[in-house]
């Protein structure tokens, strides 16, 4: 009834922090990196640090998760929290810079980053090469360049491929998602008591590469990375060795599948941003994101929040589709397919779909499709209309859906299709 007094008493906050230093599995410990001393310069960075809806996942204030201020889970606590209390008890300093941007002396960086909050077939995926959304793991390798030790903290609801933020971090703890009670992490980074050890173990086999989906207990020719019941501890001596970097995607493959968008979530290459000629723009997970004169949250269309709504409220933004490396659609566009994708709005509008477009949202190659009031609809652009412009050999910059118009428009199932009545002509 609104009471947040009665959320989170003292003992059951207590359990909740337990079952977190519980849970913690210590999957690299090289050169007895970990516990760190309090009393160091701590460098904190990457995007999952101070968020409670990161470490708390799917099915939590919503269905999906995510997009949710720490304020909002009353008297949560989020893992740079818990470091902030060890480091006052210990005498030490923290350094906290979410982008790893800064340019600091430290005697340790401590890297949480991971998965953004999923749930159901939203979470699914087509290989498990972790991607990230948020925080840049490639900054890793640079901390150890500069002979600063590397801590790493994953968030994530299951095991994916990590090999190369593994190979960047002397130690690297699987956190899972630890809810509201981020202080039972900083326990044992830092060993707040004596008693305290990572007890985890792995209930799931780590897999050794990115298309590793059946290497399992009890499958022929057993060779994960980490076995099922895997698990250091403090005294541990094992080292964990470089390891390949070779996912076994075929990357190649992946983009030419054509999906940008599908079951409400975005396909590799592809990530996924709100965008405006004003700024950067923000990461948008699929979950709600805002920027000015533009809100996107989850609509339904076929299935429960499996498309996205976007609330535009000025000019000048729109929602980016931003590929990894360099798409080639040019033969797609030689054999006549065509971008097609499902949408709708509640009043009549004209929605601007641009090709290879730069951080001012400044576009290679345009198209645009009326679109009336109504329900949902499916649409079809001919590559041709953007092949006339630029060259779908190397499409560099963004996919982006834009209006002038103030609308709420509606998008799902954005991919290559084969062309056919319902293909729009060529409009600029």
């Amino acid at each position: 009834a609104g009471d947040t007094s009665r959320l989170g008493s003292e003992h059951h906050r207590e359990v909740a922090r337990r079952a977190v230093r519980q849970s913690l599995v210590l999957l690299k410990n090289n050169n007895n990196t970990l516990p760190l001393d309090a009393g160091a310069s701590v460098f904190v960075v990457g995007d999952g640090a101070d968020s409670i809806t990161k470490q708390a996942g799917g099915w939590t204030l919503s269905w999906q998760g995510g997009g949710y201020e720490n304020a909002e889970f009353p008297n949560g606590a989020s893992i740079l929290d818990g470091i902030r209390e060890a480091i006052s008890a210990g005498g030490g300093q923290l350094i906290f810079d979410p982008s790893g941007e800064a340019a600091v002396a430290a005697d340790v960086v401590i890297a949480i980053f991971g998965e953004d909050p999923y749930a159901e077939f939203i979470g699914d995926l087509n290989h498990l090469d972790f991607r990230p959304n948020g925080f840049d793991t490639e900054k890793l390798a640079a901390y150890r360049e500069r002979g600063i030790p590397v801590v790493s903290v994953f968030l994530s609801g299951r095991p994916l491929w990590v090999n190369p933020e593994l190979n960047a971090s002397d130690a690297f703890v699987a956190a899972w998602l630890p809810g509201t009670e981020g202080g039972g992490v900083a326990d044992l980074l830092f060993q707040t008591d004596p008693s305290f050890d990572f007890t985890g173990r792995l209930s799931y086999s780590w897999p050794a590469t990115a298309v590793d989906f059946d290497n399992n207990v009890g499958s022929e020719n057993y060779t994960p990375l980490f076995p099922f019941g895997y698990g250091l501890s403090y005294a541990s001596d094992e080292t964990v060795p470089e390891l390949s970097e070779e996912s076994g995607i075929d990357e190649t493959n992946l983009v030419q599948q054509g999906i940008v968008f599908q079951r409400g979530g975005t396909v590799a290459p592809w990530r996924t941003f709100l965008a405006t000629a004003k700024d950067n723009g923000v990461l948008f997970n699929g979950t709600r994101a805002n920027l000015e004169g533009l809100t996107g949250t989850r609509t339904d269309h076929k299935a429960q929040e499996d498309g996205i709504l976007l609330d535009f409220r000025g000019t000048g933004v729109g929602l980016a589709f931003v590929p990894d490396t360099v798409v080639d659609w040019s033969e797609e566009a030689a054999n006549s397919k065509a971008l097609g994708f499902a949408v709708k709005s509640n009043v009549d509008a004209t929605l601007k779909v641009g090709f290879a477009c730069d951080d001012d949202i400044t576009c290679a190659a345009t198209s645009s499709v009326d679109v009336a009031a109504g329900d949902w609809r499916d649409v079809q652009i001919p590559l041709s209309c953007f092949s006339e412009q630029m060259d779908l050999a190397e499409i560099n910059g963004a996919l982006v859906f834009m209006t002038d118009d103030l609308a709420q428009i509606g998008l799902g199932d954005i991919r290559l299709v084969e062309t056919r009545e319902l293909a729009v002509s060529c409009a600029g």
